[in-house]
């Protein structure tokens, strides 16, 4: 498997994992309050890897496959995190 996918699907099973596990520990059982934070958590963790794919850009040729992964990670992070966030509607008590 290509190192890009690689870094894609671990990105991808983390966001999920680190959503859930909020989800969880907060008591949050209802699929909307699991849409904002899996929107929110995509849309932050998207920006860091946007930063670390230029990072790695800039540190040299033999980090391009990575790098490669970490962006293509965080196109699909940002789609994700738009839209699970603008499914959902925001009900307050």
């Amino acid at each position: 498997m290509n190192k890009a996918i690689k870094v894609l699907l671990i990105n991808l099973a983390a966001v999920f994992g680190i959503t859930l596990l909020m989800s969880l520990a907060f008591g949050n059982t209802n699929a909307a309050d699991f849409l904002i934070g899996l929107g929110l958590v995509s849309l932050g963790v998207a920006c860091l890897d946007l930063l670390v794919s230029l990072i790695l850009f800039i540190a040299g040729q033999a980090n391009y496959p990575i790098a490669k992964g970490f962006l293509l990670s965080s196109a699909v992070l940002f789609v994700t995190g738009f839209t699970a966030c603008s499914f959902t509607t925001l009900n307050f008590p």
